[in-house]
């Protein structure tokens, strides 16, 4: 009895070894095992987003608006895909590589790249890309001093200069728990 098979990697995909997908029986009768691998280069779109990101993210860590692993921050890539930070990563570690690319449907269930563990917050952000497709960006920063503002109870008045209202309006704020 002769029987072929393959394994080995790709670039970055790994190939399984074929024989845990056929019993010994079938691969007898002669049957044969096929797939596919898309390998696939990133659209232009993509890069481009990751790349802003990235320098964004960088910048706010610098300027300490961000903490290491606090917040979520993600780019449209185009209709039905955003790229996002990931989980529980330090921010100023992060590389363009790091990014997690996520496919969504109308915003209500997400494909996350292979391998890739995205942010808890991807769902909320698909959602937010669907439902407002002129949204380029969402940032959730979670900057300490204003975490810390929002769980002292005090209301936050935009008022104080009038472009922090024409940009702000009236801010709402949610209990920290919420997040959790």
């Amino acid at each position: 009895i002769a029987r072929t098979t393959a394994g080995g990697s790709i670039g970055n995909v790994d190939l399984p070894d074929p024989s845990i997908f056929i019993s010994d029986a079938a691969a007898d009768e002669g049957s044969t095992l096929s797939f596919t691998i898309s390998l696939s280069a990133p659209s232009t779109a993509e890069l481009q987003a990751r790349y802003d990101l990235i320098r964004f993210v960088h910048r706010g860590y610098r300027q300490r608006l961000l903490t290491a692993v606090s917040g979520s921050f993600s780019a449209r890539v185009d209709d039905s895909s955003f790229v996002i930070t990931p989980g529980r990563s330090d921010r100023l570690d992060l590389s363009e590589q790091d990014l997690v690319l996520v496919s969504h449907t109308a915003g209500k269930s997400i494909q996350v790249e292979h391998g890739k563990i995205a942010s808890r917050a991807s769902l909320l952000h698909a959602a937010i890309y669907a439902r407002h497709p002129e949204v380029g960006s969402v940032v959730n920063a979670q900057p300490v001093n204003a975490t810390a503002y929002s769980c002292s109870g005090q209301p936050l008045d935009s008022r104080t200069i009038p472009e922090s209202y024409l940009f702000l309006h009236d801010v709402q704020t949610l209990p920290l728990e919420w997040a959790y």
